[in-house]
């Protein structure tokens, strides 16, 4: 779990930042997550490999804190990526006021353009003075898209972001800067492209693989 207590730190300051990727469980996670909503963090980052325990913490979390918010918009960055900015400026139609607070949960959050990134950032609030609050969840690549410029005005507003790591144990090595997670990545794409060349020689030999050769 990654906290960030400094609030004045740089978005410079924040990828040389070292994560450490602790274990943390759903529940736990939860929990955070809610704590964060509820005392107003502007931006909260969620990461986990898997989609299903994913969707069932950002569910829970809406259903937990929606009484207190006027909307709680659920978003699919992998089904409406490009559409998320026209439906918050359909939001904006609706009459509001500055207490009437907006939560918008935005999953498979790495799928985003730069052009949504940048203006997620730059939106404090809704048309018309409306708080907004973001929750962005992915797996571990969000944090990577986080380190992009375009990404620079959400990451510095984060001061909570929580990895769900279980099922991956290799993502609890330690992660000093974003370069180091760059190769991190580079290897994990060439163990890919590996594997899918392997796949293509069993599928050239049959359903038995190599030993159809035999």
């Amino acid at each position: 779990m990654l906290m960030f207590q400094n609030d004045n730190a740089t978005f410079e300051d924040r990828t040389q930042v070292l994560f450490r990727q602790v274990r943390v469980g759903p529940a736990q996670a939860m929990r955070q997550c809610v704590a964060a909503v509820q005392r107003g963090d502007r931006n909260i980052v969620l990461t986990s490999a898997l989609r299903t325990e994913r969707r069932t913490i950002l569910t829970e979390i809406g259903r937990l804190v929606g009484p207190n918010y006027r909307r709680v918009l659920r978003f699919d960055a992998a089904l409406e990526c490009g559409h998320i900015l026209d439906r918050l400026d359909i939001e904006c139609d609706d009459a509001r006021t500055e207490t009437s607070r907006y939560l918008v949960i935005i999953d498979n959050a790495e799928m985003m353009d730069a052009t949504t990134l940048r203006a997620l950032g730059d939106m404090e609030s809704l048309p018309g003075g409306c708080p907004l609050q973001i929750v962005l969840a992915y797996g571990e690549l969000l944090i990577s898209r986080m380190f992009e410029p375009s990404s620079s005005q959400l990451w510095s507003a984060t001061k909570l972001a929580l990895t769900l790591d279980g099922s991956e144990p290799e993502m609890r090595t330690q992660i000093g800067s974003a370069d180091r997670l760059r190769r991190e990545i580079a290897r994990t794409e060439a163990k890919l492209a590996t594997q899918k060349r392997m796949l293509a020689i069993f599928e050239g030999c049959g359903s038995d693989g190599p030993n159809s050769l035999i």
